[in-house]
């Protein structure tokens, strides 16, 4: 077995309960999540085909991870544990850069206001 922990904090052996309320948020909060996901995409879809069909493609990704997730918390054998930690490591990575993608969209944006504001006016 590896010796890599789940970034998520699923590694310890939690009671019925504990797994109970683990599997309900992430059934909750996986749908709501790519439901919003998905009506950005589509918003956006005219405006740029090419990374609308990116974040297609990742959304697919993300429903299979949640699928994952959902049969993880109850069942954890190596072989499983393995290839979750390997996928949780990716989603973790992506929801990294797309946090970095967003702060730098808002630093541009703010500093294109300001150049606009002070500069062009």
């Amino acid at each position: 077995m590896s010796d890599q922990r789940s970034q998520l904090d699923l590694d310890d052996d939690p009671g019925f309960f504990s797994r109970l309320g683990q599997f309900f948020s992430a059934l909750f909060l996986g749908p709501l999540i790519g439901l919003l996901f998905w009506l950005g995409i589509e918003q956006n879809r005219r405006a740029a085909p090419l990374v609308a069909t990116i974040a297609e493609n990742l959304l697919k990704t993300l429903v299979l991870f949640w699928v994952l997730l959902l049969v993880f918390i109850w069942y954890r054998p190596a072989w499983l544990r393995r290839l979750y930690l390997r996928s949780e490591r990716k989603v973790v990575f992506v929801g990294w850069i797309t946090r970095v993608a967003l702060f730098l969209a808002i630093v541009f944006a703010a500093g294109w206001g300001l150049v606009d504001h002070f500069l062009l006016r």
